[in-house]
């Protein structure tokens, strides 16, 4: 069996987020894509989905079938402050670290947030270095709120 690969999914309804899942969930079981993990988060007032899946490309497909938007893995996945300035960032770093961006596009932009897919020449180096990314941006952000303050 191929290794799982974890994808992004945008759900066409935007109000409950049991409801989404559920609807992709029966979409894939009806066409027997196998699901290894699905999961659900909340970016600003927009639901995304994540599901890890050994056949991303058939899932991919099923969903688009169903107007359905779904990235594969290949497109790593960018969460960022919405303000000017995060995406080149982001592009500087990559660039530093000899990673060519081939293609970017905004998914989702939500109140503070906004997601972007970024397609690579070295995907996985990519998503690893965009983690690392993310998680030294939440910690910077949570050591600049005063005690008490909430996001």
């Amino acid at each position: 069996m191929r290794r799982a690969k974890k994808m992004l999914i945008l759900p066409k309804k935007k109000d409950r987020m049991r409801d989404e899942l559920d609807e992709i969930r029966s979409i894939l079981e009806a066409t027997k894509v196998p699901i290894q993990r699905i999961d659900s988060e909340l970016v600003g007032n927009d639901t995304i989905v994540w599901l890890t899946t050994p056949q991303e490309k058939k899932a991919k497909e099923v969903l688009n079938k169903k107007n359905v938007k779904a990235f594969t893995s290949e497109i790593v996945v960018v969460k960022l402050v919405d303000k000017p300035g995060e995406l080149a960032k982001i592009a500087r770093i990559l660039n530093s670290s000899n990673i060519t961006i081939e293609d970017a596009h905004l998914i989702l932009k939500s109140q503070k947030y906004a997601l972007y897919g970024l397609q690579t020449d070295k995907p996985s180096e990519t998503a690893k270095m965009i983690k690392k990314i993310e998680q030294f941006e939440e910690e910077r952000e949570k050591n600049n709120r005063q005690p008490g303050q909430f996001l």
